[in-house]
């Protein structure tokens, strides 16, 4: 690739396409936006007039012109659009968790494996790049430090109300898809391959209540208390983000945020003795910017996109990764129905 050159890329979706990809974009200068689909040729952003909007996605992927495509919809629209982008030799960026099962993926992955030229192809997950996640995994990468145990709690706001897919695990969305799927990528990051799980799942659009309860050992044999729930707040009365690893008798590294909105950053601090408040320490402070936290790792995603494009070389980031979660949820459905302790293959 010539110097400097930007590589020329579509997007297909408007919410999270428009309102965090394409504002990291304008942060670089490694792609040139050319094309844009929205569902409804209405009620779309103001753009530069260069930029051509479509209302069928084709259209984009048809473009012999565009080396890239991000695609931004729905986990159970992904797979035809996939499909086509790779036959027509198309680098992918897409949102997590890429299709909305393991078979979906699976098969795209086959034909992106008989591909002759070799094509990128990136999930954005966020969350695990987030600069406190990034300090926590420097620091219990320390041979010095040996984690005694470790819980993650994720409360979140009760969206019963809202029909739109988040909350359909049939469409890509649910606890498990939209939450459960991300604590298993940054959790694999942080600290190795998973071994097992044994949970409780609940996982039905029209309750107050979803959630994923009990534990997962790694591989390095850390066990980790998990809970993840979608819940009504007046009954749970906080909305939290919170992962603490024991390193000592009651010394702790914690990690958390309140999510309780879009600029809500997550801090790390360190507790010397989780019984005195002065003992704790801020080992990284959230900026209190207004800024959706989003798009500062969707920035550095990209960013290894355009990388793993010029280089010729596959990122982590992947859809082999990608693939990996789908079988570790369904591997969890498992021991849920069964009770029992699931090994991940």
């Amino acid at each position: 690739m010539e110097k400097n050159k930007k590589i020329l890329v579509g997007i297909i979706g408007k919410n999270f396409g428009y309102k965090v990809i394409y504002k990291a974009l304008l942060k670089n200068n490694l792609f040139k936006v050319v094309s844009f689909c929205f569902k409804e040729k209405k009620n779309y952003p103001d753009l530069p007039k260069n930029i051509k909007i479509y209302k069928n996605w084709k259209k984009i992927v048809e473009d012999k012109k565009l080396k890239a495509l991000i695609v931004s919809v729905p986990p159970f629209l992904q797979k035809k659009i996939l499909l086509s982008a790779i036959k027509n030799n198309k680098h992918i960026f897409c949102e997590k968790p890429c299709t909305k099962s393991s078979k979906d993926l699976s098969e795209i992955i086959s034909l992106l494996n008989k591909k002759k030229t070799f094509l990128s192809h990136m999930v954005n997950y966020t969350i695990a790049y987030l600069p406190a996640f990034q300090l926590l995994k420097k620091k219990i990468s320390n041979p010095k430090i040996v984690i005694k145990e470790a819980d993650l709690e994720w409360v979140i706001f009760n969206r019963s109300s809202d029909k739109s897919w988040k909350n359909s695990h049939i469409r890509g969305g649910g606890v498990l898809f939209n939450y459960y799927c991300h604590a298993l990528y940054y959790l694999e990051l942080i600290f190795g391959n998973i071994h097992s799980t044994k949970v409780d799942i609940q996982n039905k659009i029209n309750n107050d209540d979803n959630y994923i309860l009990g534990d997962i050992i790694f591989k390095s044999k850390i066990k980790i208390k998990i809970k993840i729930l979608v819940g009504n707040l007046k009954k749970h009365k906080k909305s939290i983000h919170q992962l603490r690893v024991k390193i000592g008798n009651n010394d702790f590294l914690i990690l958390s945020s309140r999510t309780k909105k879009l600029s809500d950053q997550f801090q790390l601090f360190r507790f010397k003795n989780m019984e005195s408040l002065h003992s704790k320490k801020i080992l990284y402070k959230r900026n209190l910017s207004k800024k959706d936290f989003r798009i500062s790792p969707t920035l550095a995603n990209l960013r290894r996109f355009a990388e793993s494009i010029n280089l010729i070389k596959i990122d982590r980031s992947s859809f082999f990764i990608a693939n990996r979660i789908h079988k570790i949820i369904n591997k969890s459905l498992i021991s849920s129905k069964m009770n029992k302790r699931v090994i991940i293959n």
